[in-house]
């Protein structure tokens, strides 16, 4: 048995993870803003057995491809854990993988977790028994905006955690700051103001848009039925919100199955075509964030015209979103887009990322580090965007 004096030490030296558990990735960072994880919520399954079989990236990459014995679960939805064995599954792998990597493994970490801020109190309740069963000792819940925001203000533009006090002055600046997330199923837009959030909302809408309007477009305009991953390929290959350099003319043959013979199939289509098909989205897009900036009184709206507002979309990134909703709103937009998942810096006046990686969702790997600013202030009794 351990002494309550050894357990204080103990709670000392426990590793600390800065964790974004997100419908589609989940990316976790040490205490210094460090990726540690970046791997697909997802997992299959034997349907006879019930025997998990691949995990992470390496399950996403059998999507559409797997047996009907199979099955691909993906346990997080809109931000809500809806399959909690499978959920367990995953976290304890990756948790147990961790902390075999740290010198001190048999102490159990501290996670501080991502949630959008109108979760709910069973969803809270969830996510902390769920965390606490995969061994982590202390569990604190931030709302998803405000990490966000602190990964974006956090961080200097070589990737290094900010000085403390620094961190604590930009969160708690006066000036209105507004930030939007796009994520796969979800949009979360927050707008705050001296380390406060003055107006929220998160809606049940996001990437996965794109991927049923192009999929949608194939099947009606051209008889063609396609998968989510070509879907993806085609968005990132000609998908655009409005015109960019050398996108006229910009074509490319899209593979699928025909809707009435059942035969493979193939299309050449144009960027433009698509175009068409994005902009609906965008437009709702656009008129989400309006709603928000009705609510907000005279003065901070005009703190928001000149300062603009952070953009951060997941892995599934649409070319010139940024540009549409700035011509739309009139507002500067600042983003996290696209070129976000191909540095290691995250900067909040240029358009920097999170992690080096091609696959990785520069939302999630934003909250991930912000997690980690929220949880040094945090253990200094500055205690921004805790979710009880």
């Amino acid at each position: 048995m351990y002494t309550e004096r050894t357990m204080k030490v103990f709670s000392r030296l426990s590793p600390v993870y800065g964790v974004s558990f997100g419908s589609v990735r989940t990316v976790i960072c040490d205490g210094e803003g460090m990726l540690l994880l970046d791997e697909a919520t997802c997992v299959t399954k034997h349907q006879h057995t019930g025997q998990y079989m691949v995990l992470g990236n390496d399950a996403r990459q059998l999507d559409g491809r797997v047996p009907n014995e199979v099955e691909l679960i993906w346990p997080v939805r809109r931000d809500s854990v809806v399959q909690s064995e499978e959920a367990f599954f995953l976290l304890s792998h990756w948790m147990e993988s961790l902390q075999k990597k740290t010198f001190l493994g048999m102490i159990p970490p501290k996670c501080v977790i991502s949630l959008s801020s109108d979760a709910t109190e069973v969803h809270r309740r969830t996510v902390r028994r769920l965390f606490e069963k995969v061994g982590v000792q202390k569990v604190l819940l931030v709302e998803k905006c405000m990490a966000a925001l602190a990964g974006a203000r956090g961080y200097a533009d070589d990737g290094v955690m900010k000085d403390l006090a620094e961190c604590k002055r930009a969160l708690q600046a006066k000036t209105a700051q507004m930030i939007v997330l796009l994520g796969y199923d979800t949009l979360d837009i927050a707008v705050f103001s001296a380390g406060n959030t003055l107006v929220s909302e998160t809606v049940p809408f996001g990437t996965q848009q794109y991927l049923h309007a192009v999929q949608h477009f194939f099947s009606v305009k051209h008889d063609v039925l396609i998968g989510t991953a070509s879907a993806e390929h085609v968005l990132a290959e000609l998908g655009s919100a409005a015109p960019f350099d050398n996108d006229s003319g910009l074509t490319m043959v899209v593979r699928g199955k025909h809707r009435t013979t059942g035969m493979p199939f193939s299309v050449r289509v144009r960027s433009e075509d698509l175009r068409e098909v994005l902009i609906p989205t965008a437009q709702e897009i656009v008129k989400r964030i309006r709603t928000i900036l009705k609510k907000c009184p005279v003065g901070i709206s005009a703190e928001i015209q000149s300062a603009g507002l952070l953009f951060c979309d997941d892995e599934i990134h649409v070319r010139e979103i940024e540009t549409y909703i700035a011509d739309q709103l009139n507002i500067p937009v600042v983003s996290f887009g696209d070129t976000a998942a191909k540095s290691s810096a995250v900067g909040a006046d240029t358009v920097r990322g999170a992690v080096s990686s091609k696959n990785t969702a520069p939302a999630a790997a934003l909250i991930a580090k912000g997690c980690s600013v929220l949880s040094k202030l945090a253990s200094k009794g500055y205690h921004f965007g805790v979710l009880t």
